[in-house]
């Protein structure tokens, strides 16, 4: 009885179990997704990213658009904006030159500034946003796909330096 017990033990393992490939690749997605998620919401850095997508979920939703090097300035602030280039001593002063005299952030070029409000005024027509209704929440600005493309084309357009 101890002869069959012994031959077991020198027999090699089967490592194949049978699950396909693109479950491990799945469940590993699945894991990262997940650990995204909760560094994105625990995140005190990438506020003004928030402002656009306020979770993962809502930044994973919107994969059907294309950011350029200047769209991604808008949407993370990290851009040749006067508040940003003060940050990092670029720049003496992060006040805008335009006669508003506020500080020059996205949010001053979006919703504020007299050097861009020509396209402003397009870009509000065509989201169909009426005057006393601005400004809108940024997220607003990115939430479908024409709307996505109608802020790109105002970023692509706007000349605010």
């Amino acid at each position: 009885m101890k002869e069959p017990t012994k031959n077991a033990l020198n027999m090699p393992i089967n490592k194949n179990v049978g699950i396909p490939k693109c479950h491990w690749k799945r469940l590993s997605h699945q894991k990262r997704l997940g650990q995204w998620k909760e560094d994105y919401a625990s995140l005190s850095k990438a506020s003004h990213t928030k402002k656009f997508f306020p979770t993962a979920k809502c930044r994973l939703e919107r994969n059907s658009f294309f950011c350029s090097f200047k769209v991604n300035q808008f949407l993370t602030g990290h851009g040749n904006f006067e508040e940003y280039l003060k940050r990092f001593h670029r720049q003496t002063s992060d006040v805008c030159d335009c006669s508003a005299k506020e500080i020059q952030n996205v949010e001053h070029i979006i919703f504020r500034c007299l050097h861009v409000q020509d396209c402003r005024k397009i870009l509000q027509q065509k989201l169909g946003v009426p005057e006393n209704d601005w400004p809108v929440v940024l997220i607003s600005l990115i939430n479908t796909k024409p709307s996505f493309l109608y802020f790109t084309e105002f970023v692509h357009t706007c000349n605010y330096k």
